[in-house]
């Protein structure tokens, strides 16, 4: 379900007039900044920088997070096509 919904918003944002778009992006930002921090409490790191949820200092979630909010160099257009950003 939650994967419908966050492709529903990607494919409205790409492809709405950029009024839409734009209202649509600033409605879900709350929410997904909501989930994630909801996500990230189901992770607490103890003093040690330990994760008891994944049992390892590694902490998956965490890790994935991590990597998925990296700067990146290409986007999609609204064609589907990558391009580099500037």
């Amino acid at each position: 379900m939650v994967r419908l919904h966050m492709k529903e918003v990607l494919v409205g944002v790409l492809r709405k007039p950029d009024g839409a778009a734009l209202q649509m992006a600033r409605a879900e930002t709350f929410r997904l900044i909501g989930a994630v921090l909801t996500c990230l409490n189901a992770h607490p790191l103890d003093e040690k920088g330990w994760c008891p949820a994944c049992d390892s200092a590694d902490c998956g979630l965490r890790r994935d997070v991590r990597l998925a909010l990296l700067p990146f160099d290409r986007v999609v257009d609204q064609a589907g096509r990558h391009r580099l950003s500037s």
